[in-house]
């Protein structure tokens, strides 16, 4: 996992990791980390909230996408190993771009941390290195920006139906990482 030195990153991903529990999974994806960055009070949060991204539709979205409790679904992570969520409810009559069930299920344990999902890894990364430099910028704008940059079909169909401009939304972040 790569290490936070921001303190506004880390409560980034302390949020995001709330919103994870409250939902029931059992990862933390780049939604999650999309949630947490458009709830913050700080620049990133008014720049993603200005964009279209705010909390409440935001979090409804994750619920509608990925799914609660233990009929979540991290498309991420099956696509990974080429199972396309939206391919397969599609093959089973389903209309695609939602969970294929959602139920309460047992929540994970509040004690222990969740682990991050490889996309939500990629964004910290990204996050840290921007450009593949060696000087960490680890910002909440910057792990926002590496989310909407990711490939990540779950963030995608979050900005489609939200309708955000993506490009003039990681120049506004961009300039927000770079102060």
């Amino acid at each position: 996992m790569p290490t936070i030195d921001d303190a506004a990153t880390r409560h980034v991903a302390r949020v995001a990791q709330q919103a994870a529990w409250r939902l029931g999974h059992t990862w933390i994806g780049a939604e999650h980390l999309l949630f947490a960055a458009s709830a913050g009070l700080d620049r990133t949060g008014e720049t993603l909230r200005a964009a279209g991204l705010t909390p409440r539709p935001v979090w409804r979205l994750i619920e509608q996408l990925v799914g609660v409790g233990r009929w979540a679904v991290d498309r991420d992570a099956l696509a990974a190993i080429g199972i396309d969520v939206d391919e397969v409810l599609s093959a089973a009559g389903m209309p695609s771009g939602i969970a294929p069930m959602r139920g309460s299920g047992r929540r994970p344990r509040r004690h222990r941390h969740l682990p991050l999902n490889a996309v939500a890894t990629r964004c910290l990364l990204a996050a840290a290195t921007p450009g593949g430099s060696s000087a960490s910028m680890t910002s909440t704008a910057a792990v926002a920006r590496a989310v909407i940059h990711d490939d990540s079909r779950t963030v995608e169909l979050l900005l489609q139906r939200c309708h955000v401009d993506r490009p003039g939304l990681s120049q506004a972040l961009h300039r927000i990482a770079r102060r």
